[in-house]
């Protein structure tokens, strides 16, 4: 017989485990199966077997009572891959992201901190929302104000010890996440709300595809082919039919099979929607767009202008824009209107000196941010918030986080297409709110989303 120094540490803990198994009879290691299986407690204070083996059993007796404390070790020296084929939760991803950020905060990267903060609700939350909205709608609303309180830490550089408390709530957060995903805690309710929350949303978005396209071609007045488009969204829904039919009944598909024919069936997805909005933009007209966009950031012609001094007849008004002659169609149109308006040519960086002591209670922005390099948004906000009033608040309108695969695919195919990939992505990325944080302003909020056709724009309302 091999001696046991001749054995692989992979042998030696399997023979440890083995003989341990002897102290305990096999009655109790029945018990202990169904506590192992019951508790997701349990499975969390035993993530791996490092932690199961650290553990003596007169410290597991403490934790849990003698009978459950036998019970669970004799299933457990008999059954050691219980633990090891046990996944250390549905959300090591954020948990691994939110380390990462701790770690790159500490370290002094605010922006990074911000970046993987940012990740872990978006990569490792949000795919489980669904199915935890569900079961725990509480929870997860807990979950959110959390990872948003972190995030806002990060962006306001708070001391290192208020980040890291952020952090260890969180942690405790995804500890009654994980329990309230643990497979015995499901039920039919909550599979189905789950599964419904899933197609719901897919649903909406390729029937918003489907609606922008038969608009488009309204529009255009193609409706000689808006037959094409029916029969292709039937052809879709028979085929989705049949799809299903034939990998239930006739071919068994193995896990990491579904995995690889989910993730080619979604980037055949992105190829199409990047086409179909190519497209839409290649037969619009865009010299108009530009031209659009360059005449309505800033003041521009005083559309904005015009309807906020209708609306609030008292108000004294100023309107900024770095083009000369755009300003100048603005005057005519605000002489024409019988509006009295004070007009400056310059950037948002030079609010504060444009302006001067006159000290504004309130700054209107529509579309500017997406289209300036970090700096400049960076340098605009913190005029802006030199200029207000204590007390003052700033408004902005513009494209900021784009939530779905949707509206990210506009706003890439469109926006991005126009404008540039390296001005534009931070906003993508939701930028907007942290960088006003930083500037200074107090009572950062996102007051609406609006779905368009060219991504969606964000409402941000913030004070001095």
């Amino acid at each position: 017989m091999a001696s046991f120094d001749s054995l692989s540490d992979e042998d030696r803990w399997a023979l440890a485990f083995y003989v341990g198994g002897f102290a305990y009879p096999t009655a109790e290691a029945t018990q202990g199966e169904r506590l192992w299986r019951d508790d997701a407690s349990l499975r969390q204070r035993y993530p791996n077997l490092a932690a199961f083996v650290g553990t003596t059993p007169v410290a597991a007796a403490a934790d849990m009572g003698d009978e459950n404390a036998n019970a669970l070790i004799a299933y457990l020296r008999r059954h050691p891959d219980a633990i090891a084929s046990h996944p250390d939760g549905s959300l090591r991803l954020t948990r691994e992201r939110l380390d990462a950020s701790l770690k790159a905060y500490a370290a002094g990267d605010r922006n990074a901190a911000a970046d993987l903060a940012l990740s872990a609700y978006l990569d490792g939350f949000e795919p489980v929302e669904p199915v935890l909205a569900a079961r725990d709608p509480e929870l997860m609303t807990r979950i959110e104000q959390a990872m948003g309180a972190l995030r806002a830490a990060i962006s306001r550089s708070r001391p290192l010890a208020e980040v890291q408390a952020a952090n260890q709530q969180l942690a405790g957060l995804f500890s009654e996440a994980e329990a309230a995903l643990a497979p015995e805690k499901a039920s039919s309710a909550s599979s189905f709300l789950g599964a419904f929350g899933v197609l719901l949303r897919e649903g909406l978005e390729a029937l918003l595809i489907v609606v922008a396209m038969i608009a488009f071609l309204r529009k255009t007045e193609r409706t000689e082919v808006l037959g094409f488009v029916h029969g292709g969204w039937a052809s879709a829904l028979a085929a989705g039919v049949a799809t299903w039919f034939v990998a239930t009944y006739f071919i068994g598909i193995s896990g990491a099979s579904r995995e690889l024919t989910e993730g080619f069936g979604s980037l055949f997805a992105a190829i199409i929607l990047v086409t179909v909005g190519i497209w839409m933009h290649g037969k619009s007209n865009a010299e108009s767009w530009q031209r659009y966009i360059k005449e309505s950031i800033g003041c521009g012609t005083g559309s904005l202008l015009l309807r906020i001094g209708r609306a609030t007849p008292s108000a004294r008004l100023i309107g900024i824009d770095p083009d000369p002659a755009v300003m100048a169609r603005a005057r005519a149109r605000f002489a024409v209107a019988g509006l009295s308006v004070e007009l400056h040519v310059g950037f948002a960086r030079q609010v504060a000196e444009l302006v001067g002591d006159k000290r504004p209670t309130k700054i209107v922005s529509s579309l500017v941010f997406h289209q300036v390099p970090m700096e400049e948004k960076e340098a605009a906000l913190a005029s802006i918030f030199r200029s207000l009033e204590t007390g003052g608040e700033l408004h902005i309108a513009d494209y900021g986080l784009q939530r779905t695969r949707l509206m990210r695919t506009l706003f890439g195919s469109i926006i991005q297409n126009l404008d540039g990939r390296a001005n534009t992505e931070p906003n993508a990325r939701g930028v907007l709110p942290d960088l006003m944080a930083a500037a200074g302003f107090r009572n950062v909020e996102e007051t609406d989303v609006i779905a368009t056709l060219s991504g969606s724009i964000s409402l941000y309302r913030a004070a001095r």
